[in-house]
């Protein structure tokens, strides 16, 4: 289901500018969201379905995983050290902030937990 969000964050590496770089984790993120929203669109009343930091986190994992980006650490110390201090109080920021902490888990987990 999150097919489109895997495929976009797919691009990182062919995107040289970190500003495009960031602008890539807000599509992939924004693509996250819209499945979310296909997903339940039937299935609850409309303006009901939110994706908070508590849902994003783990979606957001599943696609890191699983587009398996080679060197992101490197893409996102890329991103980190370019970011302005306006985009970095927002949506670019938070998202950004939201992947290193993936990053962080997925480094603690053990090969054969990605591989589940």
């Amino acid at each position: 289901p999150y097919i489109n969000a895997i495929k976009i964050m797919r691009c990182l590496p062919r995107i040289l500018n970190p500003d495009r770089k960031l602008r890539c984790i807000v599509d992939s993120t924004q693509a996250i969201i819209r499945a979310v929203e296909k997903y339940w669109e039937n299935k609850q009343p409309k303006g009901n379905t939110t994706v908070g930091g508590d849902e994003l986190i783990p979606l957001l994992t599943y696609v890191v995983i699983k587009a398996n980006v080679p060197d992101i650490c490197t893409h996102v110390y890329l991103m980190e050290s370019f970011i302005d201090d306006k985009s970095s109080m927002e949506q670019k920021g938070y998202l950004l902030a939201s992947l290193q902490t993936v990053l962080a888990f997925i480094g603690n987990l053990e090969e054969s937990q990605i591989q589940e």
